[in-house]
Formats: structure tokens, C-alpha cells, sequence
């Protein structure tokens, strides 16, 4: 499944990406797509980073669960 989003930039960072991609020979989807993979696997080589996120992922976890019914409870 794939998501459309829209990302605003201002003039000097949507024409470094233009450059950027078409030097490379990619689109700019497919130039946004590979920065995006080389910041996410920078973040989860960064250790403090991935105990923040190990500890949002068990906070979101401990909040979404269904509330617990007591025994008597039916």
C-alpha cells in the first residue's frame, strides 16, 4: 500500500532536490523516498535514539490496549 502526502518546501530546498535527483538520475519521489531511508537507518543506528524509541513503542502499547475486566465483571 502506498500513501500520497504533500511536502511543502521553500524555493532553495525544492531546487537542491530537483538538482540533487536529477543529477542522480532519479525522480524526486524516488530521491525523497532514499533520503528518508538513509535518515531512518541513521536514527536507528543511534542508540539513545532507539531507546527513546523502544520506550514510546511500550508507552503507545500500555495505551492502546482494552481496558482489563475485573473477574466479576461480565
Amino acid at each position: 500500500m502506498t500513501k500520497s502526502m504533500t511536502l511543502r518546501l521553500d524555493d532553495e530546498r525544492a531546487a537542491t532536490l530537483m538538482l540533487v535527483a536529477r543529477i542522480d538520475g532519479v525522480t524526486v519521489t524516488d530521491c525523497v523516498r532514499l533520503a528518508i531511508d538513509a535518515h531512518a537507518r541513521a536514527r536507528r543506528a543511534d542508540p539513545r535514539w532507539r531507546r527513546r524509541a523502544e520506550e514510546h513503542l511500550r508507552w503507545v502499547a500500555q495505551h492502546a490496549a482494552p481496558p482489563q475486566q475485573d473477574e466479576g465483571e461480565s
